[in-house]
């Protein structure tokens, strides 16, 4: 069972590159981003265990890979 934390647009040289909704698991306690680029393809990334701001680094790391810049 999933609950929405946050979400948010990530946004680079005033291009939107992705809209990414934060969700956490309460039984485990760890996040899932389910991320939208721009192009509309979506991605479900899962935290390792991390603290929020690392997995929140992680996923943007990961939108710039994917997007096409």
């Amino acid at each position: 069972m999933y609950i929405k934390v946050k979400s948010y647009r990530i946004i680079w040289n005033y291009r939107e590159l992705a809209i990414v909704k934060m969700e956490i698991n309460l039984f485990t306690m760890k996040l899932k981003a389910i991320i939208k680029l721009s192009n509309n393809e979506e991605y479900i990334v899962y935290s390792d265990g991390e603290t929020n701001e690392d997995f929140q680094k992680r996923v943007e790391i990961f939108v710039h890979s994917k997007s096409n810049l």
